[in-house]
């Protein structure tokens, strides 16, 4: 990172850029939930309803038939077996329930960050062919203004902390470039901001997702997981309408992906470095070795003689 040296016009041009940005990233995401909103959320409901008529129906009537059976253990087993399977269903979302759905405006929010930051948790998927359909076109939009804002915003990123290195001396090496030892402070530096930053994230996701127990540990390893846009699925914040959890979603999110990406692209460049510099005394010292070439007189010069005489 090299710092530009400029007045307040250029810092405010900065600042502009990144509000832009954000304002273009959250737009695109708000289009992207009303859309899969609007394909998907009707659909559920009504096969939410219907699964759960079918079930009570199916419940009447086995219950009727167990109340008739002469063993009355089998009717209370079976009520708890089927409370078992609900919820285990319920926590798979495999079947859907009218009072938490996935396709609400929420959930179609969150599934459109999820595109657009390359998540892509899992947790659940558009069914229909046309809400399929809209995640290849949508993405192949979504990815491009995605791209783009998330570069502003790291060039942001990188604008503020060069306002921090001209204001204390401390933090000289965020903007000086042509020395080679300042290439290892920065990593450390970055990747010491990723790492507390990745701590302060997980406090915060415990404490706002309490309604699903996580541990520090679990929010610790989603942290993980969805800054570096592994997203395995296995945990998911609740995506419900109140916002709260979506909110942070968002704003954390984004910040993480920039951190992150700045951290790695630090600590890349000093590797780079660092095995470059290896590279070259490696072959200086083989360069050197073979110019220098057997002493005369030595037992490796009288060797080579020897072997030409016995060959000779």
């Amino acid at each position: 990172m090299v710092c530009a040296a400029g007045g307040p016009s250029l810092w405010h041009r900065q600042y502009f850029r990144c509000a832009v940005a954000t304002v273009v990233y959250v737009s695109t995401a708000l289009v992207g939930a009303a859309i899969f909103y609007a394909i998907e959320g009707a659909g559920e409901l009504e096969s939410a309803r219907a699964f759960q008529a079918q079930k009570q129906a199916q419940f009447d009537y086995i219950e009727q038939y167990l109340r008739q059976a002469p063993d009355p253990h089998l009717a209370t087993n079976f009520t708890a077996l089927v409370s078992d399977l609900q919820r285990y269903a319920e926590s798979n979302q495999v079947a859907p329930n009218p009072d938490a759905l996935n396709w609400t405006f929420g959930g179609s929010l969150f599934f459109a960050l999820t595109i657009m930051t390359t998540i892509g948790y899992g947790t659940f998927a558009p069914y229909t062919p046309a809400g399929r359909a809209m995640v290849i076109v949508y993405g192949m939009f979504a990815l491009a203004i995605s791209g783009v804002c998330v570069a502003v915003l790291t060039s942001g990123f990188d604008a503020a902390f060069c306002w921090l290195a001209k204001q204390s001396t401390r933090l000289g090496f965020l903007s000086k470039e042509g020395k080679e030892s300042w290439r290892y402070h920065r990593s450390i530096f970055y990747g010491a901001i990723f790492i507390i930053f990745w701590l302060a994230c997980s406090g915060i996701f415990v404490a706002s997702e309490r309604d699903q127990d996580w541990s520090f540990f679990i929010a610790f390893y989603y942290s993980f997981v969805t800054f570096t846009t592994i997203g395995f699925g296995d945990y998911a914040i609740n995506y419900s309408d109140t916002g709260r959890g979506l909110i942070l979603f968002l704003l954390l999110t984004l910040l993480g992906l920039i951190v992150f990406a700045k951290a790695v692209t630090e600590v890349a460049s000093m590797l780079q470095s660092t095995f470059a510099f290896l590279g070259e005394e490696v072959v200086g010292v083989v360069i050197r070795n073979d110019a220098s070439g057997p002493v005369a007189g030595s037992k490796t010069a009288s060797t080579n003689e020897l072997d030409r005489v016995e060959y000779a």
